[in-house]
């Protein structure tokens, strides 16, 4: 600028033929000479004042795109570093600072200390990753696992680097330049599918076993119709027998032989064979009945039996997969199936809920539930010396309609106060079959749903009632 400055005085003076010698002779000329250098004067601190602005406003620019960048750095989680081979030195942007978890106020790290920060099953490959990258002058790139040393939490991290050569060739050293990511969400994500895969085979599996599962119960109930069939012609045939012809048979003798001959009548053998035939068709005749009987009851354990087939077939499906399921259809699958015959053993099923309730949940899993307190009711208050066996449904919703209960409630034998903690525990039973698997299932079920089991009794005689709380994840 002075320079400049000073050309405009001396080409001034000679344009306008002034001595800087000498004393001013024309004033005129000199009056124009310092009004142009005036001007001229102006003219360049005005140029000065535009340039120190234009550096000043590229200069608050040029920070302003250096905190943009810095924070789609922290956006990206990408971190920028270097390293001089020559000097030892490791240069890097605040975000690899932040992925390592130590303060950007202190000098990065040596490449010894990076080690240290490492996972130790990733150090020996990241040293050799980085020696062989320096020998054979490629790119290189890995996933490794570092402890941040702010929480000491480990985090997973990718690198990416090149190896480019200094400015002098004949030296053989190299220096290394890239970025860095945190990769942990990424890293979580795929451990997530790959659980999702495992689950998915699984569910493909079961899926594979329920439709094996599904061709049996229906073999066995084409089977059972076979059965059926051969129980109705059986009583046909048991129909067309008549004891009743034997003791006509015995009359039509007596009846025909004549009053004064040596017969039957007067003969003890005679009287014997009557006497046979007729306690015969007696005993033809008790026999025919029980046999009936028998019958009767194989009929109706073969229709129970098509009957859990029907419901097996209608309630079975793959497990761990939530669909939308009514309860009071589950309710009714787990009576028929739980209680089998309620009805001839004069139990009353007393249903005491209207509204119904449709949950998003593991159908087999909730009716493996209902069916086994269903079943464990049934027992108890066949096993009660009470006239009147009831088992009371009742299903309650709270006050948000976030989670739903089913209770069970029973007049049977009920549950002493000090084993109401036991019942659940595995191996722990009451019966002189039981194993002590089934409440201690149904509870751990009752979890993997989301919900509970519970059990209340006031004492021995007084009944119980098994309370399921189920979330109601449609809410």
């Amino acid at each position: 600028m002075e320079e400049q400055l000073f050309y405009l005085v001396a080409r001034t003076l000679k344009r306008l033929e002034l001595d800087t010698d000498k004393m001013p002779t024309n004033l005129q000329k000199w009056q124009e000479f310092l009004s142009r250098i005036n001007r001229g004067y102006f003219d360049f601190e005005q140029e000065r004042y535009l340039l120190e602005r234009s550096m000043d406003i590229s200069s608050r620019e040029m920070l302003e795109l250096n905190d943009k960048f810095e924070q789609a750095q922290i956006t990206a989680h990408i971190g920028l570093w270097v390293y001089d081979k020559l000097d030892e030195r490791l240069l890097w942007s605040k975000e690899t600072y932040r992925l390592f978890g130590i303060s950007s106020a202190l000098a990065a790290p040596t490449f010894n200390d990076i080690l240290v920060f490492l996972h130790e099953d990733d150090r020996k490959t990241f040293s050799d990753l980085f020696t062989n990258a320096l020998q054979a002058t490629k790119s290189y790139e890995m996933e490794f696992r570092i402890y941040n040393q702010l929480d000491g939490k480990m985090r997973w991290a990718f690198l990416k680097g090149e190896v480019q050569p200094l400015q002098d060739k004949n030296k053989p050293f190299r220096y290394f330049s890239g970025i860095m990511m945190d990769i942990t969400e990424q890293k979580k994500a795929e451990e997530q599918l790959s659980e999702l895969q495992q689950k998915l085979l699984l569910t493909a599996r079961q899926a594979g076993m329920s439709e094996i599962a599904a061709s049996v119960l229906h073999n066995i109930g084409n089977i059972l119709n076979s059965v059926n069939i051969s129980i109705s012609v059986i009583k046909e045939l048991l129909e067309k027998i008549k004891p009743e012809y034997l003791k006509k048979t015995v009359g039509i003798l007596q009846d025909s032989l004549p009053e004064n001959s040596a017969d039957f009548t007067n003969d003890t053998k005679g009287k014997l064979a009557f006497n046979y035939i007729l306690e015969f068709s007696d005993h033809l005749n008790i026999q025919l009945a029980d046999i009936n009987k028998e019958i009767s009851v194989l009929n109706t354990n073969v229709q129970h039996i098509k009957s859990v087939l029907h419901m097996q077939n209608a309630i079975s499906g793959v497990i761990n997969i939530n669909e939308k399921v009514s309860l009071n259809d589950a309710i009714d699958y787990a009576i028929q199936i739980g209680c089998g015959v309620w009805e001839e053993l004069e139990i009353n099923i007393i249903k005491s809920f209207k509204e119904n309730i449709t949950l998003m949940i593991d159908k087999s899993k909730l009716l493996q539930i209902l069916i086994n307190l269903m079943k464990n009711a049934k027992e108890t208050v066949i096993l009660s010396e009470k006239k009147e066996k009831n088992i009371i449904i009742e299903i309650t919703q709270d006050y948000d309609n976030h989670n739903v209960s089913i209770s069970i409630r029973d007049n049977g034998i009920g549950i002493e106060s000090e084993n109401l903690t036991k019942i659940f525990s595995l191996g722990y039973t009451t019966k002189k079959e039981g194993h002590g698997f089934g409440l201690h299932g149904s509870a751990n079920t009752a979890k993997e749903l989301g919900g509970s089991l519970r059990a209340e009794s006031t004492g021995r005689n007084e009944g119980a009632v098994f309370i399921l709380s189920l979330p109601n994840k449609e809410k």
